[in-house]
C-alpha cells in the first residue's frame, strides 16, 4: 500500500473571519487562520513560534491571540495534527469530534495518518511533537528545555549542568553516579 498526502479542504491552508471582542470594548473583524499546510513556511514558523493567529485592536491597537483550534498538515512527514489553544484543554473531545466532521464533509478518503491525527496544546506543544526524536543517549543526560524536566531525569544531570565550570566534575564522584548511598566512615 502506497502512501499518499490528504487533499481536503481541512488540511489545506485556509483562513476564516471571525469578529473579535477587544478588552476595551471594540469589536472588529478578523481574519484567522484555521489550517496550515507546512509547505506554507511563513504561516508554519508563525505557528509554532505563537504568532500566527495575533491581531491587534484598531482602537486601541492592542495586540491579542485569537484563541481558535489551528489543524496543521505536514504531507511530506504524513502528519496531521489538531493545534489547540491551552484554554481549550476542557474542549479536547469535542475539537478531535469536530476534526473528525471537517475531514467527512470533505469528500476525500484519508490516509491512515490522518485518521491517527495527533492533538496538542500550543505552539509549545506543537514544537515538542515535531522535534526530531532524541537520541537514547541525549534523552538520559540532556533535556531538550530546562520547562520538560521530570522527575524521571537524574538530579545528577541537572546539578552537572549549572556547576561552575572551574570546578570538580561530578561524574568523577562514583557515589553519586550510583544509587548507592555511601557506608559511613568510623572517626
Amino acid at each position: 500500500m502506497g502512501s499518499r498526502v490528504y487533499a481536503g479542504r481541512t488540511a489545506t491552508t485556509r483562513t476564516e473571519r471571525v469578529v473579535y471582542s477587544c478588552p476595551c470594548g471594540e469589536r472588529f473583524a478578523a481574519e484567522v487562520w484555521r489550517a496550515v499546510d507546512a509547505r506554507d513556511q511563513a504561516e508554519a514558523k508563525k505557528l509554532q513560534d505563537g504568532s500566527l493567529n495575533q491581531v491587534r485592536c484598531p482602537s486601541c491597537e492592542a495586540r491579542a491571540d485569537v484563541q481558535v483550534p489551528v489543524v496543521f498538515h505536514d504531507g511530506a512527514a504524513e502528519r496531521l495534527v489538531l493545534v489547540l489553544p491551552d484554554g481549550m484543554r476542557h474542549r479536547e473531545l469535542e475539537e478531535r469530534a469536530a476534526l473528525f466532521t471537517q475531514l467527512a464533509e470533505d469528500g476525500v478518503a484519508p490516509p491512515a495518518y490522518v485518521l491517527g491525527a495527533d492533538v496538542v496544546f500550543g505552539a509549545a506543544g506543537l514544537r515538542a511533537l515535531l522535534a526530531p526524536p532524541a537520541s537514547e543517549f541525549e534523552a538520559q543526560s540532556e533535556p531538550s528545555h530546562p520547562a520538560v524536566r521530570t522527575a524521571e531525569q537524574p538530579m545528577l544531570a541537572i546539578v552537572d549542568e549549572r556547576r561552575d565550570k572551574s570546578g570538580p566534575a561530578l561524574s568523577l564522584l562514583p557515589s553519586l553516579q550510583d544509587d548507592e548511598t555511601p557506608a559511613p566512615q568510623p572517626h
